[in-house]
């Protein structure tokens, strides 16, 4: 797919990221068939348009990408490590790293969509 970046560095549809939905679903420990279902919408979501987070390579807000990253990855692993017991301040972390990078995809893509101005 020549067309996997955006001109600003955002993956376009899922990118080929599943360690990451891996190590949500060791964590989380849904059911099955949740899990299934969150597998089947990812791979939906590879040969869609949304736009998703690089954090490394998308300038806006680049160090706050990368300290939001950092965060991330210190909450999962202790997560991931700590399994089952979690700690709440591990919980919290991801839960909150995890709705910015949400938002940041759902802010980019909504701004192409529906015609809005993107901020360089």
């Amino acid at each position: 797919n020549v067309d996997m970046k955006s001109q600003d560095n955002y993956f376009v549809g899922f990118p080929a990221a599943w360690n990451i939905a891996a190590a949500y679903f060791y964590i989380l420990d849904l059911p099955p068939l949740l899990t299934f279902g969150a597998i089947l919408v990812l791979a939906v979501l590879t040969v869609t348009k949304m736009k998703f987070l690089h954090p490394f390579r998308v300038r806006l807000f680049m160090p706050l990408n990368i300290a939001v990253t950092l965060l991330w990855c210190v909450c999962a692993t202790s997560l991931i490590l700590s399994n089952p017991d979690h700690a709440a301040w591990a919980l919290w972390g991801l839960g909150l790293t995890s709705a910015y990078f949400a938002g940041m995809c759902l802010w980019r893509t909504a701004q192409e969509w529906f015609g809005g101005q993107m901020v360089r």
